[in-house]
């Protein structure tokens, strides 16, 4: 793959991930790029962790190894590590993305690093009749309790910070046959045209 990768002058997700971790070297054998961006680096922010895939999630070990023992010593000047997630948005399965890691680090921290766990139950996006409905629908969806191994993640209720509205609803319309994508394209186009 590495010689196809080279004669096309490509690379793909996974290979760019693999090389950033191989170019801060090894544990025993740090290379240069590593210490001088240990040196560097105070603060790490990670967004949409939870679509962390294993090889990601080794390069951020490798980054904040022996930062616990920092702030232990400096505890005027820590290093920080601030991880954004939700565990039930994950969707990059396809990209070896794993959830589990997110459960791992919300558990456990990073590379011995502990994290806050500050989780956020208020949707400001959507009306109470649609935060009610999913949250009735995804806790049965869901599974009751995470599981790390698995990457089961178990729904986590939110309440609507936007007032109810009397044209609010859910609705579900389903489109099959042959010609279903049309039918659904105009019913879409129809309800847009309603709204204006």
């Amino acid at each position: 793959l590495l010689t196809v990768f080279q004669q096309y002058g490509d690379v793909d997700y996974i290979q760019v991930a693999i090389a950033a971790l191989e170019s801060l070297g090894g544990q025993r054998s740090p290379s240069e790029l590593l210490l001088k961006l240990d040196y560097q680096i105070q603060h790490i922010l990670v967004d949409e962790f939870q679509d962390t895939s294993s090889s990601q999630f080794d390069l951020l070990k490798k980054l904040v190894d022996g930062w616990d023992e920092h702030n232990e010593a400096n505890p005027q000047t820590p290093k920080t590590l601030f991880v954004v997630g939700d565990g039930m948005q994950s969707i990059y399965g396809f990209r070896a993305a794993n959830v589990g890691l997110f459960l791992e680090a919300k558990k456990y921290g990073v590379n011995n690093l502990s994290l806050d766990d500050l989780p956020l139950s208020v949707n400001f996006r959507s009306r109470p009749v649609l935060v009610d409905w999913i949250n009735k629908t995804f806790y049965k969806a869901f599974p009751q309790v995470d599981n790390i191994s698995r990457g089961a993640v178990r729904y986590e209720s939110s309440s609507a910070f936007k007032p109810s509205s009397d044209i609010s609803e859910v609705t579900i319309n389903g489109f099959f046959g042959e010609s279903s994508s049309k039918i659904e394209a105009d019913y879409i186009v129809n309800l847009v045209k309603k709204i204006q």
